[in-house]
């Protein structure tokens, strides 16, 4: 029998999203300063739910870009190279994802820091 997988905690950001790790990374953190490539996927419904809004691989940018909204740059910051994560974003912290204001649920893949611009 296979083994079971811990189940890590689900934590609450200052933002109010539920964050989830899903697939530990390694090594350091990004700061404001680095750029980073990243994976996120988002649904209205749930996570690998039926109703995907979004789905971008690759996206490379700097943390401090305009291109992340608040609550993906905090994500971004508090994970490591490889690092897989659920979220659940509440409506009053969405921003351009959803069509309407509910709660979006995300699969965030931190592909790789590159160090500062």
């Amino acid at each position: 029998m296979a083994a079971m997988r811990r189940k890590e905690p689900i934590e609450v950001t200052d933002l109010g999203v539920q964050h989830q790790v899903v697939q530990q990374g390694a090594g350091r953190q990004p700061t404001a300063n680095d750029r980073v490539t990243f994976d996120i996927t988002m649904w209205e419904d749930k996570i690998h739910g039926g109703i995907k809004t979004v789905e971008c691989h690759g996206v490379t940018c700097a943390v401090s870009d305009g291109l992340l909204c608040d609550w993906q740059r905090e994500a971004v910051l508090l994970m490591s190279a490889g690092e897989v994560r659920h979220l659940t974003v509440p409506p009053e912290v969405q921003e351009w994802v959803l069509r309407d204001k509910r709660m979006g649920y995300a699969e965030m893949r931190l592909v790789a820091i590159h160090g500062e611009d």
